[in-house]
Parts: C-alpha cells; sequence; structure tokens
C-alpha cells in the first residue's frame, strides 16, 4: 500500500567556494510518483487511490564562521508547489512550509 509503480527524484545543490558569495548555497529537489497508488482504508470499507503527482523543495544557505567555528544558516522551502496528496496510509502530506535552521561545529 503506498507504493507507486515508478517514482523519479532529482536534487540538485551547488556551493560557491570562492569569490564575494563565498560559503553561499542554492539546491533544488523534485520528486515525482506515478498514480495510482492503492492506499489503505480498510476502516472506510473501500478502496482509495492515490493519483499521479509531483513535489518541488527549494533550499537556500550561507556558511561563514561565527567565533571561529563554522556556522551554517539554511531555509528549506518545502512543498514548493502546495502539492495536495496523501501520503503512505491515509495521511496527508504537510502543505507548502519553511523552516529555517543554523548550525555550528564545535
Amino acid at each position: 500500500k503506498g507504493v507507486s509503480p515508478n517514482a523519479v527524484s532529482l536534487w540538485l545543490k551547488y556551493e560557491l567556494t570562492a569569490g564575494p558569495l563565498n560559503g553561499l548555497v542554492a539546491g533544488t529537489g523534485y520528486q515525482w510518483r506515478e498514480g495510482p497508488m492503492p492506499l489503505d482504508a480498510s476502516f472506510q470499507r473501500k478502496f482509495v487511490t492515490q493519483e499521479s503527482y509531483g513535489r518541488l523543495d527549494v533550499l537556500l544557505g550561507y556558511s561563514t564562521r561565527v567565533f571561529g567555528k563554522l556556522t551554517k544558516f539554511q531555509l528549506n522551502l518545502d512543498n514548493v508547489t502546495d502539492e495536495f496528496y496523501a501520503d503512505k496510509a491515509l495521511g496527508y502530506a504537510d502543505p507548502y512550509r519553511w523552516r529555517f535552521t543554523v548550525g555550528m561545529d564545535f
């Protein structure tokens, strides 16, 4: 259940390592799943399927040193096109959302 007959994922990420924009990172990812995908709906006593869908994610980041420690700032934009689809066993996938993270190496 919830398994696509065919699926494709493509992820690209590029980081500038020299020049005035040194440390800038940009990336994107696309996932496509072919339907129909059978989903578990036994509690409703009927057969439910998910049609084909695609999902686009984007990221922007920047790496620098703060107090001599490598620090990474990253903004992720998930499901940019706000695709509505069932994710696995009848739970719906998150709508468009963003998340900002900061990480520091010690």
